[in-house]
């Protein structure tokens, strides 16, 4: 389970800016072919990969590196790592013969400067509608982690790690490094009368019908909302029960079509139809008949 507050943290400012261009060869032809297109979609990936590690390699006041700032906690370090990666190209991509493709992808430094100030104030920078709110997350896996690193930067007030095995639960907040904010709980038990504006499911129970809920939500604890990662054609056993008892809930289908679209943005360097993913989504886990 995981309960998350917001904390400020200091940072420092660049003093340069970081552009890269990036050329790859291809054999597709020439024009708005789908080849040529793919090609502009891999060189716009590898030129933001390559603005990404120029950015993390620019100096800052002190001796640090902009990256050895970011590393100081997780949760700011992804936010500005998925920052860089959507800066979009300076120009339109070049074409010339033989299927080679030029991206430009730069960033000024104030830019830098001004993320950079943004998330020297907290996880997130500015925050956003959940911050100073509270969420619980069972399970101290890859799942669990992804959404203790979105919540932290989303500046959530506090967060309480959950998992059947403490070591595994204190091995996930100490990724964190020592963040006061991240709080690890040896059992449920220890959660009595505690309120938690939103309740994570990041285990793997639900996809099998026989299974266990994650969390009973006839336990000692308070939950004001439920989000479970899995996801079935209808709803999974712990959305089900936490809907019957009036608690807003969903599941994981809306995350599996944001991970879709950040894949297929950060590929072919466009928007993603989410619309058309959701109804791909829906046709694909609408019940049989």
């Amino acid at each position: 389970m995981l309960l998350l507050t917001a904390a400020g943290v200091a940072g420092a400012l660049p003093a340069a800016a970081a552009s890269i261009r990036w050329s790859t060869a291809g054999g597709g032809p020439q024009g708005g072919d789908v080849v040529g297109e793919r090609l502009e979609g891999l060189a716009l990936a590898r030129a933001r990969s390559e603005l990404v590690r120029r950015v993390l390699e620019l100096p800052l006041e002190g001796g640090a590196s902009v990256g050895q700032w970011a590393a100081r906690a997780l949760s700011r370090d992804c936010a500005l790592r998925e920052w860089l990666r959507r800066q979009p190209p300076h120009g339109a991509p070049r074409r010339y013969a033989g299927g080679v493709v030029e991206v430009d992808v730069r960033l000024a430094a104030d830019e830098l400067a001004l993320k950079l100030v943004a998330l020297s104030r907290g996880p997130g920078g500015a925050g956003g509608a959940a911050a100073g709110a509270e969420a619980p997350i069972p399970a101290a896996g890859g799942a669990a982690s992804a959404a203790l690193c979105a919540l932290l930067d989303d500046r959530i007030a506090g967060v309480t790690v959950l998992n059947r095995t403490v070591d595994r639960a204190r091995a996930l907040a100490e990724m964190f490094g020592e963040d006061p904010r991240i709080h690890v709980a040896g059992a449920v038990g220890d959660l009595h009368g505690e309120q938690y504006d939103l309740v994570i499911n990041a285990t793997s129970l639900g996809l099998h019908s026989e299974d266990p809920l994650p969390l009973d939500l006839e336990g000692p604890i308070h939950v004001g909302a439920a989000l479970d990662l899995v996801y079935s054609p209808s709803e999974t056993a712990w959305v089900h029960e936490a809907r019957r008892r009036g608690i807003v809930a969903a599941d994981g289908r809306e995350m599996l079509v944001a991970q879709g679209a950040a894949a297929f943005e950060r590929w072919w360097g466009r928007p993603a139809p989410i619309a058309a993913m959701r109804q791909a989504l829906a046709d694909a886990t609408a019940p049989a008949g």
